[in-house]
């Protein structure tokens, strides 16, 4: 699925005080099957609904059962609408719950999301179980991948390569890998030096502060001082 927003629109038409028949359409372009007759909107089920004399909702119908097949090879979609709880059928005792038939104004919002739209990849982290967790720029996160961890019966028998690389020795026995923090292997500490308990990043931050600081403290020094001499030298 490429995560497209797809949208059903609901029409409702009264045929009498206490009833109304409801009509779901989505747009002919949306769709792999349109009518030749349509021309913005194609028709994918109906029903009707039947309220009380004091705006509840009394019964519900479907005619049609909404059954959509997308464009572009996407699954079948098949929608069972929700207009509340019904008196009639479905034991309601006030049959208030969802759609009523009051005379004034109203606004109706139903957001729900099953998906995300297309998205790149705009970031990237490392947990301490060793997902790679990809942060995407549509909201949506996904793990990417993990990594691995080796461990050693004598970790004093590797032989130092350079570059904080290893290799593995008859010494060092042979290498167990497994993911972090699986059988006696350590956790990751993303950005972080070896052996470090720290957030590298924002000890760098923090360490760029603290020496803008001591440049302005020193500066106000040098200032005071030479207002000092000018002092000195207007006494004498």
């Amino acid at each position: 699925s490429l995560g497209n927003a797809h949208f059903l629109n609901f029409f409702f038409r009264q045929q009498s005080p206490l009833n109304w028949e409801w009509h779901a359409a989505v747009p002919k372009d949306d769709i792999s099957n349109p009518l030749a007759t349509d021309t913005t909107l194609t028709e994918v089920g109906d029903g009707a609904l039947t309220f009380t004399t004091g705006g509840a909702l009394f019964d519900e119908q479907i005619n049609t059962p909404i059954t959509i097949q997308w464009q572009n090879g996407a699954a079948v979609s098949t929608v069972d609408p929700d207009f509340g709880t019904n008196i009639n059928s479905e034991g309601s005792v006030t049959g208030l719950d969802g759609t009523t038939d009051f005379g004034g104004e109203s606004a109706v919002v139903d957001q729900t999301q099953n998906g995300f739209g297309a998205g790149v990849l705009i970031n990237m982290g490392v947990n301490p179980n060793g997902d790679i967790e990809g942060v995407f720029s549509n909201g949506g996160s996904r793990v990417l991948g993990r990594v691995a961890m080796a461990s050693f019966a004598n970790d004093g028998g590797l032989r130092r390569l350079g570059g904080g690389i290893f290799m593995e020795t008859t010494d060092s026995g042979q290498s167990l890998v497994g993911g972090p923090d699986t059988g006696g292997r350590g956790v990751i500490t993303s950005a972080a030096l070896e052996k470090s308990n720290v957030d590298l990043a924002t000890q760098f931050v923090n360490m760029i502060q603290i020496q803008r600081g001591y440049q302005a403290n020193t500066r106000t020094i040098r200032t005071t001082d030479q207002m000092l001499v000018d002092l000195i030298s207007l006494i004498q």
